[in-house]
């Protein structure tokens, strides 16, 4: 049994001369009042070097265990061809650790297997999705992430026609953009027809699951219609953006799967067309994994904000508490 120990080296505030290492920030260097930061930032990142040290030396003690290392491996790389996570923000243990639900040595051991094998870099304790030298992800990029996880999920069953105007709705976009994404899914074979009339086909190629997490659960004491919608306003779509910061490990995005599972749980039966799409729509987005980069994350807390006001549409006004049933925390 390893027993952590990690020291915390104090910087030396008296350096002899010539002790400097490269890339230090001398007092010379430094504006006046800038040496605590900078030294904080440099102590962060040997922690974080030394936290991802000593997880590696924890080893895989059954094959059980290697099986689940597999697993996250395969969800990760799954994640990243969904553009849930990219080149443009860092991967940590704790960050995927949190994101997935997994035991941290085990994913440590996941990601350096994807390190191993080319499908991230990795710079002290931090890992990154590797630079392919292709273009940043774009809206419509998030977009059709978003169409094909609904795919996978069964939101638009083969046979019956998708609605442009629901998914607009749905997704904070124009029509015009929806009929572009349908068209590049076209050229995927993953749906059929035309502008006048797309259906998904019954069995799409190269479409893979999109990671997807539990339901989390609902709020112990049940939320009012009211307070849902007040909940959810601020998280509404705004030219693809949300009017409150929506960053990984954001309490904005959690409370959103919260109420998002509260509103789940009281769904009745589906009794038409633009119902099934609603709750499908609520089902799907409350239980996928949301994206790490902030403003995909911002957009995606907007999509599941959308779908809890379509779905509380629909839903009988006896279903949730009609009174506000007391101030929240």
């Amino acid at each position: 049994m390893i027993t952590p120990h990690i020291q915390m080296h104090a910087p030396d505030r008296n350096p002899s001369p010539g002790s400097a290492r490269t890339g230090d920030v001398t007092p010379a260097d430094a504006e006046p009042g800038s040496e605590a930061p900078w030294r904080e930032f440099a102590n962060f990142f040997t922690y974080l070097r030394q936290i991802g040290g000593l997880l590696a030396q924890v080893g895989i003690s059954s094959p059980a265990e290697q099986a689940e290392v597999d697993s996250i491996a395969a969800t990760l790389r799954a994640a990243i061809g969904y553009l849930l996570y990219t080149r443009t923000q860092p991967l940590t243990v704790p960050q995927v650790t949190d994101d997935l639900g997994t035991p941290p040595h085990l994913t440590s051991h996941a990601l350096e297997a994807l390190h191993e094998e080319g499908a991230l870099v990795r710079t002290g304790g931090l890992f990154w999705v590797r630079d392919d030298g292709g273009q940043l992800p774009t809206v419509r990029d998030w977009v059709l992430m978003r169409l094909r996880a609904q795919l996978a999920g069964g939101v638009h069953p083969p046979g019956r026609k998708i609605s442009e105007d629901a998914l607009a709705a749905a997704l904070g976009i124009g029509k015009y953009e929806v009929a572009e994404c349908l068209s590049v899914l076209k050229r995927e074979q993953v749906v059929r027809g035309s502008a006048w009339a797309w259906f998904p086909r019954v069995r799409p190629v190269g479409l893979a699951a999109a990671p997807r997490l539990p339901l989390p659960v609902p709020p112990p004491a049940p939320y009012s219609r009211t307070e849902v919608l007040e909940a959810v306003a601020p998280l509404g779509h705004g030219f693809y953006h949300t009017s409150v910061a929506v960053r990984p490990g954001s309490g904005s995005w959690h409370r959103a799967r919260a109420l998002a599972a509260q509103v789940v749980a009281e769904l009745p039966a589906a009794e038409n067309e633009p119902q099934e799409f609603a709750f499908g729509m609520l089902r799907e987005i409350a239980g996928a994994l949301a994206p790490h980069e902030p403003s995909a994350r911002a957009w995606h807390t907007a999509c599941v904000a959308e779908a809890i006001r379509t779905a509380l549409v629909l839903l009988p006004p006896a279903a949730l508490p009609a009174d506000p049933s007391g101030d929240r925390a």
